[in-house]
């Protein structure tokens, strides 16, 4: 996460402040996997998809443990890069960065 971050601020350069938000998967997002996962479990025997991977569209939605700990590893993210900019992102140091995790 932190590698692609640098990666974005690399190529875009904000002026004044960055807002990084979470949130769950939108809701044709949720309704989408639901239905797959629906398929998918109909057509497994033992009622588990073969090669589909455990990590459930459930444990990303808003107030789970899972977007919490994002959530403080994105505040981490903004307080190290303000604290002491990576080469390439010392434009950060000067920004003002809000993080909003739900």
């Amino acid at each position: 996460l932190f590698n692609r971050l640098d990666e974005t601020f690399r190529l875009c350069r904000p002026a004044v402040s960055v807002y990084l938000a979470l949130d769950g998967p939108a809701a044709k997002a949720k309704l989408f996997t639901q239905r797959q996962r629906r398929r998918e479990k109909r057509k497994s025997s033992h009622g588990k998809a073969k090669g589909v991977d455990s990590y459930s569209s459930a444990q990303i939605s808003p107030g789970t443990q899972a977007i919490f700990r994002v959530g403080d590893a994105l505040r981490y993210y903004a307080i190290s890069r303000l604290q002491q900019p990576r080469r390439g992102l010392e434009h950060l140091s000067s920004l003002r960065i809000t993080v909003s995790s739900a």
